[in-house]
């Protein structure tokens, strides 16, 4: 057989064949689940799982899922708990006081620590808990999948990551006897009702991922936490290297959060030794015992010193003792070693002196958070305008949290529809049968806040009894979402206010970042008419909205007759950088408080079609409380 007549086929060459190669750096898998992984866990949900198919089944591991239970619940709700508690990656637990003192006596304690000691063996069966760091990029958030055909995923099991427990919780060795089953714990947070003991070297055993660790109880409670401080199988290498780092740094925490908590100083002073990548340090209302021998009382001045001889990277930081007022050498101390480095702060209801924010001022390009921690409603001091002095010159504040303090409306009212006087309430008793002096009042002002994310805030009126609470919601509503509009996180506490479409709710469907909105009102019930909470999907045509147009031409007719007109209405100057953004700003402010205002605002949502109240809402709740916290007995801000 010839073969020289056979022809072959020289080979292509390599320029000449087509190249598939990804388009895109997100057509890589492994790098767009490295991207992917430091995006925040909300986004994660509400905008990544929703770009396609590819991105909703390669990120199931991201989603963390949350599990919330509450011992008044019945017993198919519990069986759904527990069915539930493979997949969750967050579980928070509610217990309430039935005449048993502690958790473990319960049967459904017994069986939801049955439950995670089964997924805990299960999975670790199947594949071993990720090793610490991989958390934080993402990596070992992956659940365990499977399949039973192509596309058809579905989630089984995964670590639990962050557990809360509120109420009577465990106490002791059981304690430990749970975080035994949990060593893949990256949270972990205990609010409790009574009195608590808690082994630290529990939590370095047996939780060595551990990045967040919040021990809390109510004034009427305590937590005791006992040493040894670190475990006796870590001792050794502690003792034998002590120059080492990497054998010296045996407990990984970010966030350390101690309220009501009992703990000598110096045991104290060894745990933040061994934390040294520390960046939320909260040691609120700390106690001390009075047994034999009693405890020693802390020394501020040597513990702030310590802290800041660590050098641990604070960014939040908080120190208070035993619900008195610390004293000023402390209090100045702390300031002192800690303000310029501190971006987050927070301050003891007792602590609240004017020269306390008058520093805090002269670093206001560095704070971006403030918090203001108190246990009751009623102070022991009066800061004259303080904190509204610090909030008219703080441009880069960004949270703001002071639940438990009553701030005065009328520092909100710069058209001064309330028409009374804004002295300080605690002078304003000593002048009721005098003159007033000029330089006893304080005037309203313009916050310079305006990128502000988070307010937690309450409300308290000193005004004219015959101005209703609808003017009080329009004041509230109408300053908030033009000089903050940017908020995220809203809570608002008041003793009264009127949330009704003529009280001025409707003014904060401007705020288009909202998130999450609160309103807690310490009043009776209030009942609305449909029409009142209509504007939130669509621009109410009823009786009520006709009256409020009424309302309206009345209101402007009235302010003709007095010979007001809206420009004779804002007299404060602003405060801001922007000179043509402030004068939109205060041009627009001058409705504040009008029923107009409102009118304007339901005109307006009419003109646009597929109108949106707040896109990104994730949750509302406006409630009654039964209980105001008591007597107010003077102003905080």
């Amino acid at each position: 057989m010839k073969f020289s007549s056979l022809k072959t086929k020289s080979p292509a060459k390599s320029h000449d064949r087509p190249l598939h190669g990804p388009r895109s750096p997100l057509d890589v898998t492994e790098l767009l689940e490295h991207i992917i992984s430091y995006i925040d866990e909300h986004n994660m949900r509400v905008a990544v799982v929703h770009v396609c198919r590819r991105w909703y089944f390669m990120n199931q591991h991201n989603l963390m899922r949350e599990l919330v239970w509450h011992t008044t619940s019945n017993s198919k709700a519990f069986a759904r708990f527990i069915a539930r508690i493979p997949s969750a990656g967050r579980i928070r637990w509610f217990s309430q006081f039935r005449g048993v003192a502690k958790n473990e006596n319960t049967p459904q304690w017994k069986q939801f620590v049955s439950a995670i000691g089964r997924n805990c063996k299960h999975l670790q069966q199947e594949t071993p808990p990720p090793k610490y760091g991989t958390w934080q990029r993402g990596e070992g958030r992956k659940n365990i999948i499977k399949t039973d055909k192509p596309g058809n995923l579905r989630l089984r099991q995964t670590y639990l990551r962050e557990l809360e427990l509120n109420g009577y919780v465990l106490s002791g060795n059981d304690l430990g006897g749970l975080l035994r089953l949990l060593n893949s714990l990256t949270s972990l947070k205990i609010n409790t009702f009574y009195k608590t003991v808690v082994p630290m070297d529990h939590f370095l055993r047996h939780c060595p991922k551990l990045l967040t660790l919040h021990l809390g109880a109510l004034p009427n409670g305590h937590i005791l936490i006992l040493p040894p401080w670190i475990p006796i199988e870590l001792q050794h290498n502690q003792t034998t290297s002590p120059g080492n780092q990497a054998n010296s740094t045996v407990f990984s925490l970010r966030s350390l959060y101690l309220q009501c908590t009992i703990l000598p100083q110096l045991e104290l002073e060894e745990l933040l030794g061994m934390t040294p990548h520390l960046h939320e340090l909260k040691l609120i209302n700390l106690q001390s015992y009075n047994f034999s021998p009693p405890m020693p009382q802390y020394d501020g001045i040597r513990l702030i010193q310590h802290i800041k001889a660590l050098n641990l990277p604070l960014t939040s930081f908080h120190f208070s003792k035993g619900g008195s007022e610390m004293p000023d050498m402390e209090l100045q101390e702390t300031l002192n070693q800690f303000v310029g480095q501190i971006l987050e702060w927070s301050l003891w209801g007792y602590e609240l002196k004017y020269d306390v924010f008058k520093c805090l001022r002269l670093q206001s390009n560095h704070i971006t958070s403030l918090e203001i921690i108190n246990n009751q409603w009623t102070y022991a001091s009066t800061v004259k305008g303080g904190l509204h002095d610090y909030l008219c010159a703080s441009p880069h504040l960004l949270h703001l949290k002071t639940p438990q303090m009553f701030f005065p409306l009328q520092r909100l009212d710069l058209n001064r529809v309330d028409n009374i006087s804004f002295m300080d309430h605690s002078l304003r008793s000593n002048f009721r049968h005098s003159p007033p002096r000029q330089d006893l009042y304080i005037g309203p002002g313009v916050w310079a806040c305006r990128r502000l994310k988070t307010l937690h805030m309450g409300f308290h009126r000193h005004g004219d009894v015959n101005i209703g609470a609808p003017v009080h919601g329009r004041i509230l509503y109408g300053y908030l979402s033009r000089v903050c509009p940017n908020l995220q996180d809203l809570q608002i506490r008041m003793s009264d206010i009127d949330s009704s479409l003529e009280g001025g709710l409707c003014l904060l469907s401007k705020l288009q970042s909202l998130q999450t909105l609160v309103i807690a009102i310490s009043a009776a019930y209030q009942k609305y008419e449909r029409a009142h909470l209509e504007w939130m999907a669509d621009c109410p045509k009823s009786g009520v909205w006709q009256r409020l147009q009424k309302f309206a031409w009345l209101e402007k007719e009235g302010g003709k007759s007095a010979g007001r007109t809206l420009d004779s209405f804002v007299t404060v100057p602003g405060t801001g950088l922007n000179g043509q953004a402030e004068d939109r700003l205060m041009a627009d402010l001058k409705m504040l408080g009008l029923i107009q205002d409102v009118n304007m605002l339901l005109e307006g949502i009419d003109e646009v079609k597929n109108f949106r109240c707040w896109p990104l809402l994730q949750g509302i709740s406006v409630y009654s409380e039964l209980d105001d916290g008591g007597e107010l007995e003077m102003d905080v801000a």
